[in-house]
């Protein structure tokens, strides 16, 4: 804009101008005009901006951070006020050394198994040490020494959902959103310890949110017309959310901070282990100890089978006086990706799946059992004392407030280019800081270990719905479906036997046709469709049995593995298609070497099939069939993504007792209990 030198311009360097067209000016007071065009100064002092933005540069320089003021003459007045206060508030000193610390190359680390002593096993316990766990948490229920905290800070993004997870609903009938379930979970157990103290129970519900699910989750709860219903019977004053902490994102090199726009800085939720921080600064802590609580349980919320404060593991915790405890499976198998329970340069710890080494990874016992095997699904025990400790002002210099250390995580980031248009990048880019929640495990004086089946503890919801993924919600609707059946059954309920069925298909019989007929009916039935292809049994000196020797083993595995789980009702369909040796050894134009569904390259092989075909890359070959271990995890997997549709009977008949028991140990019964039910039951 050009201006008649005056003293006034020269004071007002062009960012301190805003052009305004002259039919809009209306009555300013004095301004210099010209043409079409006025200027005026300001609401600021230019020479006090000034100021903060040079003492600003020379700051980022030591650090080697000028570039975040690189588009900085794109910003108004305002935006560059708000920018300048955010840029001051980093402690520059503190990241530089953080960073450092990030990529030093880490001592040798002493690793050894979680010792036996501190390890509590729900499976082997007794009826009456089982009780007795139980009761000493309802009995600390109804004295108000316990509370929850759940970790809900994560979007359903990859859900394809745009609100907070907990508020996804998996698909059961009720169409309740995860939230709500484990609200009527907490109010269960507030009414089973009322019935025991004869006095009302409170059991407080702590949710730690982030920027993006604070305000949505503050509405389901106590906003929206339906928050009542959503609190599943909990008083409002009962439910308290609070913010997650952020921090700052560092590019690929873990040099510099990033932008996300001209005039703001990169950043994202400082990871589950910013629960702690946050629950200090936000008075989260003390509002605890106002109210008398004693006992944490705190857990994720994308758990759909999450046993709200489990009191078999809390009593556990309780009655052996720990300061912090971990609820753990069993691994599947050395691969399968969680991180597992240790003892690390003598503390206790988690061992993350990507730094275990394969040594450590395939290490067995002498029972066969895995050395490191004590898989973390993040449901923790804490007591208020302890956080109170490991809380404690430490160093109040740390970017955390000396609590936790912070983890690498390699992320696509959105950034800015050269232009400072704000792009999403296909490929990493940057690194994310993150806290995580088990490095707590390092403070603790007296750590234990529990550990429970799969069954009925974990169902993760964290990718879209599809068949052949797991940790979906269609996984997860089986999951509850199954489990809750499982219970009604205990209670006396007769129901549905599960459905098993074994079909031999003769090479001159088989079309194709048949496997997609049969695959619709397993997914209306709940059960796995497997596909085995074997040599044909012949007469071998008397014994009919497979002319190809692999088979004759791997066909040993299969059949006593799907025997146990039968026992156990869960049914399977199982198709069998036996080859005859001379019209299948080298010939490579037999009819399931070119079917373009199966395609198998030997026998025997192993197909978990759907609606859709085999899923290709579970498929069990001549090696994988004769491996027990590898024959068990593929069964695994096809029950985990498979029971999609479990079978409901229109009436049920109930013997009168033990409901009200499989009520207290599910803390809440399955969701569609009355479209179970006969007409009348209660």
């Amino acid at each position: 804009v050009e201006i008649e030198r005056s003293s006034a311009q020269a004071r007002l360097p062009p960012r301190f101008l805003r052009s305004i067209p002259l039919a809009d000016t209306g009555d300013m007071g004095a301004a210099w005009c010209r043409g079409s065009i006025i200027c005026t100064p300001r609401e600021t002092n230019p020479s006090h901006e000034d100021a903060r933005l040079s003492a600003t540069r020379i700051r980022l320089a030591a650090y080697d951070q000028e570039h975040l003021l690189d588009f900085v003459s794109m910003l108004n007045h305002h935006e560059l006020s708000a920018f300048l206060t955010e840029l001051n508030e980093i402690d520059l000193d503190v990241l530089e050394t953080e960073m450092k610390k990030l990529f030093m190359k880490k001592k040798e680390e002493k690793v050894m198994p979680f010792p036996l002593d501190d390890i509590g096993d729900y499976r082997s316990a007794s009826p009456e040490v089982k009780a007795r766990w139980k009761s000493t948490t309802l009995k600390a229920i109804g004295r108000g020494e316990v509370a929850v905290v759940l970790v809900a800070g994560g979007q359903g993004s990859r859900l394809g959902f745009d609100k907070p997870k907990g508020m996804y609903d998996i698909g059961l009938p009720s169409g309740k959103a995860l939230f709500q379930l484990q609200a009527e979970k907490i109010q269960k157990l507030r009414l089973l310890a009322s019935r025991d103290s004869k006095t009302p129970a409170d059991l407080p519900w702590y949710i730690m949110t982030s920027d993006a699910t604070h305000e949505d989750t503050v509405a389901f709860f106590k906003k929206s017309p339906e928050a009542e219903k959503h609190r599943g019977g909990l008083p409002a004053e009962d439910i308290r959310c609070f913010r997650q902490g952020m921090m700052y994102c560092i590019n690929k090199e873990g040099k510099k901070v990033m932008l996300a726009g001209t005039g703001k800085l990169a950043r994202s939720p400082n990871g589950n282990g910013g629960i702690y921080a946050a629950m200090r600064d936000k008075g989260i802590l003390k509002d605890m100890r106002d109210r008398g609580v004693k006992y944490l349980h705190v857990y994720c919320v994308d758990n759909a089978l999450a046993k709200i404060a489990d009191p078999y593991f809390l009593g556990y915790c309780i009655e052996t006086k720990a300061d912090a405890g971990n609820k753990v499976l069993q691994k599947h198998d050395p691969d399968e990706r969680v991180g597992v329970m240790c003892v690390r340069n003598g503390m206790p710890a988690i061992y993350e799946y990507s730094e275990i080494s394969d040594k450590n990874k395939y290490m067995r016992e002498k029972n066969g059992g895995l050395t490191f095997g004590l898989a973390s699904i993040c449901i923790h025990y804490f007591t208020t004392d302890f956080l109170f400790r490991m809380c404690s002002d430490r160093d109040g210099k740390k970017l955390n407030g000396g609590i936790m250390p912070y983890h690498i995580a390699r992320k696509k980031i959105p950034t800015i280019d050269a232009k400072g248009k704000v792009f999403k990048p296909k490929e990493n880019n940057g690194i994310k800081l993150e806290m995580f929640i088990f490095d707590a495990f390092n403070y603790a004086k007296n750590m234990k270990c529990f550990i429970v089946d799969r069954f009925g503890e974990f169902s993760p919801v964290k990718n879209p719905p599809g068949i052949g993924k797991l940790a979906a919600p269609d996984v997860a609707r089986a999951d509850v479906n199954r489990y809750h059946l499982s219970l009604l059954s205990k209670a006396g309920l007769s129901l549905l036997k599960a459905v098993s069925e074994k079909l031999d298909i003769a090479e001159s019989n088989f079309k194709p046709s048949l496997l997609a007929q049969t695959a619709v009916k397993s997914v209306k039935a709940g059960v796995p469709m497997l596909v085995y292809v074997h040599g044909e049994k012949i007469n071998r000196d008397g014994v009919m049995e497979s002319w190809c020797p692999d088979c004759r083993v791997a066909s040993k595995i299969l059949f006593e593995e799907l025997k146990e789980r039968e026992a156990k009702g869960k049914g399977y369909i199982l198709i069998t298609l036996p080859v005859a040796r001379a019209g299948y050894k080298g010939n490579a134009s037999h009819m399931y070497r070119t079917n373009p569904d199966m395609k198998i390259e030997g026998v025997p092989t192993l197909f978990l099939w759907t609606t859709k075909g085999p899923i290709a890359q579970r498929t069990l070959g001549e090696a994988g069939c004769q491996s027990p271990e590898k024959v068990k995890n593929f069964l695994d997997y096809s029950y985990a993504i498979s029971a999609r549709n479990v079978e409901i009977p229109a009436k049920l008949s109930y013997d009168g007792e033990g409901l009200e028991s499989a009520v207290a140990d599910s803390l809440k019964l399955a969701d569609p209990l009355a479209q179970w039910c006969s007409p009348g039951v209660q």
